[in-house]
């Protein structure tokens, strides 16, 4: 952008739509990835349960 630019309407909304998506993707990847280790662990707890009932 230069000096000369001038900013109109359609510039300011869409510089306020990429804020908020920008602003809005971290919470969202870090739901995502505690989603993901959630996963992780209950799948862990699975396996260490299946083994420890095929010990019995």
């Amino acid at each position: 952008m230069t000096v000369d630019d001038v900013l109109d309407g359609q510039a300011i909304d869409a510089a306020i739509t990429r804020r908020y998506q920008r602003a809005s993707y971290l919470p969202e990847r870090a739901i995502e990835d505690i989603h993901k280790g959630q996963d992780f662990y209950l799948i862990r707890a699975v396996n260490i349960l299946a083994k420890s009932m095929v010990s019995l």
